[in-house]
């Protein structure tokens, strides 16, 4: 039987074993395995705080529970278990930051970005949600598992407000971060579970809330569209949307051109325009990236690509 760790060399070539100078093999640490169902995967476009949040979530709660049968080593990995369900708190605020930047007017949108890629202060991005939520009609004040939580994640803000105290044990001026003290750690875990849960329900309520705002701006794009060509005499189904995550894409029928738009965070409409050459004797796509301010100059940018008369985008 072949050597499993050959296998797992040839599944990639820059995986292999490495001579050093003293003869002796070395392999690479982040290195593909002979059994792929035991891979774990990195950078899965789209989901990345959502992955890294939730897995620190499960690290955490996984802790706690090996606790239950051995609470020998409990002084240690109190630090990572609080760390854990920190940073899944900070990374679900800024998931859900995100989702509102899309669907609500925030007074200074820029400021708002800012934040998301700088702050570690769960306090400020609690404030930003519930902001988001206000505009949107509802909020903390009205629910009261949410109100319950915001006040655990104050706590839990209030205990470690610059992200350092359940990593290092004293900042740069010698100062303890932590006072000597001691808490239940389970009691701890099942009330940050409870907020961890109302979290993630909040996150597909925002979820959901976008994608219906994308579904119906893309309608409202389709519309726009269909007015433009049928005064062509083009017929109906020559151009055809397809709306899937978070863009919608036209295509014409007869030339296999393309084009795609994406509502940014910003409110502006991303367009990525491509013709197909594959029937003009080549492989390649000649595409072009514009942006427009609004759904009418969206729908005029598709139409005047879909209908140009030329083999180069507008």
């Amino acid at each position: 039987m072949e050597d499993s760790r050959s296998t797992a060399a040839q599944l990639d070539g820059h995986d292999a074993p490495e001579d050093t100078e003293d003869g002796e093999q070395f392999r690479p640490l982040f290195r593909r395995g002979a059994h792929p169902e035991k891979e774990a995967r990195l950078g899965l476009p789209g989901y990345e705080d959502w992955l890294i949040g939730g897995g620190f979530l499960v690290a955490a709660g996984a802790l706690v529970r090996s606790l239950e049968r051995d609470n020998l080593h409990k002084d240690f990995l109190v630090y990572p278990i609080v760390w854990g369900y920190r940073q899944y708190v900070e990374l679900a605020l800024k998931t859900l930051i995100h989702g509102l930047l899309s669907i609500v007017d925030y007074e200074d949108p820029d400021s708002v970005a800012a934040v998301i890629s700088h702050s570690h202060d769960l306090a400020q991005l609690l404030e930003i949600v519930k902001q988001g939520l206000r505009i949107l009609g509802c909020g903390f004040d009205s629910d009261d598992e949410l109100e319950l939580a915001g006040r655990r994640i104050v706590e839990l803000h209030e205990k470690d407000p610059k992200a350092f105290a359940f990593r290092y044990a004293r900042d740069r001026s010698g100062q303890r971060y932590i006072e000597p003290t001691a808490f239940d750690i389970g009691a701890f875990a099942a009330e940050m579970d409870s907020v961890a849960d109302r979290l993630d329900r909040l996150m597909y309520e925002v979820a959901e809330a976008k994608f219906a705002r994308l579904e119906s701006w893309g309608d409202n794009v389709d519309r726009k569209i269909k007015d433009k060509t049928r005064a062509t005499g083009l017929p109906s189904d020559e151009i055809r949307m397809m709306s899937g995550g978070l863009q919608v894409q036209w295509t014409r029928a007869e030339t296999r051109d393309w084009a795609t738009c994406q509502l940014r965070e910003d409110k502006r409409i991303q367009i990525v325009c491509s013709r197909s050459t594959r029937d003009r004797g080549a492989d390649s796509l000649s595409e072009r990236i514009m942006e427009q301010a609004d759904v009418e100059g969206a729908a005029e940018t598709v139409v005047e690509f879909l209908m140009g008369p030329d083999n180069s985008p507008p």
